[in-house]
């Protein structure tokens, strides 16, 4: 499946490449990302909270066809292994086409999706009581499992403005949009015995849930004398049902030795309900 995603992504930059006009890149990446995950465990009446956090390596891949005066579109596909027990392969994409296009501000209105795929398998994890003394103050559960598949379908609206001189090139993007999250997955584990009389328990479960957001953001890119692009994006995801608030930026930063050749680093942070994740990776470009 990840193999068809990203020939059918090379396919579409090739027939991209058609039209002179476009800009085609391509960016593998590699570096690191830190997964500070939570999660508050229930059985019956007791409940307890399971704390992690991790470094491991990142892969990814970037692609993006841009035709300045109709649509832009671009992809990530990314993965990371053994980050807090888990394994993780997510795809990122979006479409942006523009309307009224004029020297200085052009209108945009995109549609995406995000997907992510999470598998966690711990033997066994410990975690706090919370028991005052002489009671223990841990305990663990064996044999951790969890499964969960994430698809975020997500629209925008939003405004570019242009400023600047040929040397120096600005633009502004504020926009506003929508999104779904719905999770579908399994849990189980196992509660050893408590006592010398008490049988272990096993705990099999979904983490089925739909949550819809409200999104705000924006984006702001500096062009320095045609061969240094920095990008700077904000945005925060307000839970409709909730209330809750959590944020998403990130940055990156290009630079072109020629027309086809450069170097890129990008960094980004997200925050959700259960995890924060925060990467830095690097890259070479590949422009056409």
């Amino acid at each position: 499946m990840k193999k068809v995603l990203v020939l059918f992504i090379i396919s579409l930059l090739f027939v991209g490449s058609i039209y002179a006009e476009k800009i085609r890149i391509v960016t593998p990446y590699l570096g690191t990302i830190n997964n500070d995950m939570s999660r508050t465990m229930e059985h019956g009446d007791q409940s307890f909270d399971l704390e992690f956090n991790d470094d491991s390596l990142f892969k990814g891949l970037y692609f993006q066809c841009i035709d300045t005066d109709k649509y832009q579109w671009n992809a990530f596909v990314y993965n990371s292994e053994d980050l807090n027990y888990s394994s993780l392969w997510g795809t990122h994409f979006i479409f942006d086409y523009y309307l009224g296009v004029k020297e200085n501000s052009k209108y945009v209105i995109g549609a995406g999706i995000e997907y992510l795929k999470m598998s966690t398998d711990a033997d066994s994890l410990s975690f706090d009581t919370g028991a005052p003394p002489p009671a223990p103050q841990t305990s663990a559960i064996n044999d951790f499992g969890l499964s969960q598949n994430i698809i975020a379908p997500f629209i925008r609206g939003g405004k570019y403005f242009y400023l600047g001189s040929d040397k120096i090139k600005y633009s502004f993007m504020p926009w506003v949009g929508a999104e779904a999250d719905v999770i579908k997955g399994d849990i189980d584990f196992v509660i050893p015995p408590m006592g010398p009389y008490i049988p272990e328990i096993s705990i099999k479960d979904n983490v089925d849930d739909d949550t819809f957001y409200a999104l705000a953001g924006l984006n702001f890119k500096a062009t320095f004398y045609h061969f240094i692009d920095l990008k700077l994006k904000y945005h925060c995801k307000v839970d409709l049902q909730e209330s809750d608030t959590y944020d998403i930026a990130s940055g990156m930063l290009n630079i072109y030795f020629n027309r086809s050749w450069g170097i890129s680093y990008r960094t980004k942070y997200m925050k959700s309900a259960e995890m924060e994740n925060f990467y830095h990776i690097g890259g070479i470009v590949y422009a056409f």
